[in-house]
């Protein structure tokens, strides 16, 4: 391919136009931040620290209480109300417990632990809501195997008779009463005897005398009239 004049002028213009490129992209990548921090932040994002202070912040605002140890109680005003305030207290040898109440500092409570009436378990022993004492064990240990402590109620014995008997509501007899004739009538049972005499044709006895009179009025067949009044209704031939 032959160059002229003209085509070595144009080569020359696209050798100066690359370079320059190249300069001014050059430039541009230096302008180009390669760190976060370099950004400007206009969506306002926060750093790791400042996502720690915030949560912290939240934290307390929240009214989350935390224990701080401090030397003596502090005055009210200075006191912040989501912390119990530890102050040793050196005649019991524990932490006393404060507060901000109401803009005064209250004592809550102490970190003693009262053990005085504290048992420790014993072999297989266990506790319970029970209290068990010596005077209780020996009571039970007397008990006999299927002993019923039941006793039935006594009352005063009573001969053979016919009584009226009063029951309690557990069914036991508490009391008895002989029977009279009064008892007896006043159930309908006539007061005089029962007995009757035979019958006659003057006076009722075991039957009304009407009765009587229609058997004594009766005229009784003999054997004889009995067999031949059979033998008319059932003939043997």
């Amino acid at each position: 391919m032959a160059y002229t004049e003209t085509k070595l002028t144009n080569l020359g213009h696209l050798k100066d136009l690359a370079i320059k490129a190249q300069a001014e992209i050059a430039a541009v990548k230096a302008k180009i931040p390669t760190n976060v921090s370099q950004l400007t932040n206009d969506a306002q994002y926060q750093t790791s620290s400042q996502v720690t202070t915030a949560i912290q912040q939240a934290i307390a605002a929240s009214g989350h209480a935390s224990f701080q140890k401090v030397g003596a109680v502090p005055e009210a005003e200075s006191a912040q109300t989501n912390i119990l305030y530890l102050v040793m207290n050196d005649e019991t040898g524990h932490y006393d417990i404060y507060a901000k109440v109401d803009n005064e500092m209250v004592l809550l409570d102490d970190t003693t632990v009262d053990l005085s009436n504290y048992v420790q378990k014993d072999g297989d022993k266990v506790l319970s809501d029970n209290n068990y004492t010596d005077a209780e064990k020996s009571k039970l240990a007397g008990i006999a195997e299927g002993a019923n402590k039941y006793v039935h109620p006594s009352h005063p014995a009573q001969s053979e008779g016919f009584y009226k008997v009063t029951v309690d509501n557990q069914g036991h007899v508490t009391a008895v009463t002989a029977v009279t004739k009064e008892d007896i009538t006043g159930l309908g049972i006539p007061g005089q005897d029962t007995t009757y005499q035979k019958a006659t044709a003057e006076a009722d006895g075991l039957m009304s005398k009407e009765h009587f009179a229609k058997l004594e009025g009766m005229v009784v067949a003999t054997d004889g009239e009995v067999t031949e009044m059979l033998n008319e209704v059932f003939p043997t031939a």
